[in-house]
């Protein structure tokens, strides 16, 4: 039987409420909404150190002087959801996109429900930005950490944006000239374990 890698944890304040990160020696695995789901930590060790650059630049983000994520990530998840959650991370930080437009951003344009679902399992919420996604309608649509932690995040990056936030992947626009998603020149690619 192979040997499970050891994995570190720590929890941060944000103003979603406590935010517990989970990492590999590889990167990022999962954040946990305190608030919303009770911890499950068998066999995790705490390591301030060890979760460090990953807490900084979420605070960052929190400060609005970050726009996007550069540490590793470790995901686990089936290939169609690693490609779901790719496509997540190609939609511009203060922008929003609906499931149909993911769907045809992945060149499965039928595959709406699967999206959603997958989406639904993203294990590090903010840092793949699940909650940019929204229904056809405008409607906020769904989101595994609630509704109101999904409007916060949305009009967050609206300010930030409205600012000029961090220049280097920062949009200007507001959301109300939203639904995009972004052109394939600048994709940033979603590292994964197999």
């Amino acid at each position: 039987m192979a040997s499970r890698a050891a994995l570190y944890y720590a929890h941060i304040e944000s103003p979603c409420g406590m935010l517990e990160l989970i990492v590999s020696a590889k990167g990022l695995k999962k954040i946990n909404v305190m608030d919303q789901r009770s911890s499950c930590l068998k066999g995790v060790t705490l390591s301030i150190e060890r979760t460090q650059v990953f807490a900084t630049q979420l605070q960052e983000y929190f400060d609005g002087t970050r726009t996007e994520f550069d540490f590793p990530l470790d995901l686990e998840g089936t290939p169609f959801q690693k490609l779901c959650w790719e496509a997540l991370a190609r939609i511009p930080y203060g922008k929003t996109c609906s499931y149909s437009q993911q769907a045809e951003d992945m060149k499965n344009p039928k595959a709406l429900r699967a999206v959603g679902q997958a989406n639904g399992r993203n294990p590090v919420p903010i840092v793949i930005p699940c909650h940019r996604v929204i229904a056809s309608d405008g409607s906020l649509g769904g989101f595994s950490c609630g509704l109101n932690m999904k409007k916060f995040l949305l009009a967050h990056e609206r300010k930030v944006s409205s600012k000029g936030g961090n220049e280097e992947g920062s949009n200007k626009r507001g959301l109300e000239d939203d639904v995009v998603v972004e052109d394939s020149k600048k994709r940033r690619v979603v590292e994964t374990s197999a």
